[in-house]
């Protein structure tokens, strides 16, 4: 990566509970819930096979 002048540093940190990434330039994105976005289906049979995934609901992604 260091071709392309990226650097990718990582840190944990006990006491936080939402994870996030977060650019030199601010620009920060918020994933609640740990890393499962996909909410629960709406019942047992709201399967919907569509190619385009259009079926699984997502949780909030903030940017």
């Amino acid at each position: 990566m260091s071709k392309d002048h990226v650097i990718f540093t990582y840190s944990f940190e006990k006491d936080l509970h939402d994870q996030f990434i977060e650019t030199d330039t601010e620009c920060k994105s918020v994933l609640g819930q740990g890393l499962d976005i996909f909410l629960k289906a709406l019942g047992k049979f709201t399967q919907d096979c569509r190619p385009d995934g259009g079926a699984r609901r997502q949780r909030q992604l903030s940017l």
